[in-house]
């Protein structure tokens, strides 16, 4: 995404002043729930009817012990029933602003990388 590139480019551009191995957090667009995610995508792709459905986690239970990615998202399964955002305090203190895509133009720029618009 455009905007971690530039943010990744300005610390670069300041490396001198990091310590070894500093360690900063991207926090990049929030969205508080899955639901705008998908509106977001459905935007992207210029379809805003399209149907959207909610990930069947029965499914994904049961072919787990077959299916190599189905027990990975089985054993991240939190990731999906609780918020988790990443903290830029301190890419922010850094830097000051940090730059940031929004959600439409970052889908819509995956699309195009994908060669799906």
């Amino acid at each position: 995404m455009p905007d971690l590139a530039e943010t990744m480019v300005r610390l670069l551009e300041r490396r001198d002043e990091l310590a070894d191995f500093d360690r900063f957090q991207f926090g990049g667009t929030w969205v508080d729930d899955n639901r705008a995610f998908a509106e977001a995508i459905r935007r992207a792709v210029g379809n805003p009817g399209a149907p959207i459905y909610p990930l069947p986690w029965p499914v994904v239970h049961a072919i787990a012990p077959f299916n190599e990615t189905a027990r990975e998202m089985r054993e991240m399964i939190y990731l999906w029933r609780r918020p988790l955002r990443l903290v830029d305090d301190k890419l922010r203190r850094f830097l000051g602003e940090v730059p940031s895509t929004p959600l439409k133009d970052a889908f819509r720029i995956t699309l195009q990388g994908l060669g799906r618009s």
